[in-house]
């Protein structure tokens, strides 16, 4: 009897464990080629065939940096993402967190738009350090692929305008490696 109830306790804390979530764990749940976002509350009309993701090597006292730009495929929008790492000979091919609030792994992202004839751009730069909030994090890099995989938010700013939300930012997508 005293077996029967071992065995019990053991497959039911294996089941257990094995059912959570790690949450260090990338999600394989975001098919490869896949990029969204939400900015102003709306959906971002992604256009994959012009999205590119660079990853710059770092090399004769630059950074390494990493690129991501996706223009709208319907509208006359724009969004791109930088993320530099600032420790000499430190690349991004690697997971990591990354802010705007200037620490050894920094972020930046820029939404630009048209409205009429005029051009709008708001970045992270642009906001004070109260509004300093944008977040890029690389969850899994695989080099042998050239795929990188990750989400972002934040807010973004110009002057006196309201605040551009960028929220439910994901994507998995593959990179080319640049000098």
């Amino acid at each position: 009897m005293t077996k029967n109830i071992t065995l019990v306790i053991c497959l039911t804390t294996g089941l257990l464990n094995g059912c959570a979530k790690d949450e260090n764990t990338p999600s394989k749940s975001l098919p490869l080629n896949t990029l969204q976002l939400t900015v102003k509350g709306k959906s971002f009309p992604v256009d994959l065939t012009r999205t590119t993701l660079k990853v710059y090597k770092p090399s004769n006292g630059n950074h390494g940096t990493l690129s991501l730009f996706t223009p709208s495929s319907t509208t006359a929008e724009e969004f791109t993402i930088s993320a530099v790492n600032t420790e000499p000979n430190a690349s991004v091919e690697t997971p990591g967190e990354f802010y705007t609030d200037h620490s050894q792994l920094r972020a930046q992202a820029t939404y630009f738009f048209v409205e009429g004839t005029a051009g709008y751009r708001f970045e992270t730069n642009y906001c004070g350090v109260n509004n300093q909030t944008f977040k890029l994090k690389i969850e899994s890099v695989d080099k042998a692929a050239h795929t990188i995989s990750g989400s972002f938010s934040g807010d973004l700013c110009k002057g006196n305008d309201p605040i551009v939300k960028v929220e439910n930012g994901k994507f998995n997508l593959p990179y080319t490696v640049e000098p």
